[in-house]
């Protein structure tokens, strides 16, 4: 099975793999911010700071195009 329908299947959000605030650079598990118990993964410290000052803006973004 992939990662993706193993996590369906088990009922756990898919992984993400694309970070929501730099759209075109894959996230690193050494990068996650905590926000209203999910964990949401970044590239780089930078874009931590960043998804900390407007997180539900970069959720709503990354959701939208299908992210998270």
């Amino acid at each position: 099975l992939t990662t993706l329908i193993a996590a369906t299947l088990l009922g756990q959000p898919a992984p993400q793999y694309i970070c929501p605030v730099m759209t075109n650079r894959p996230t690193s598990k050494r990068f996650a911010v905590d926000y209203v118990n999910s964990r949401y993964y970044v590239c780089c410290d930078q874009c931590i700071r960043s998804f900390s000052r407007r997180p539900e803006g970069f959720i709503k973004q990354a959701a939208s195009a299908n992210r998270l």
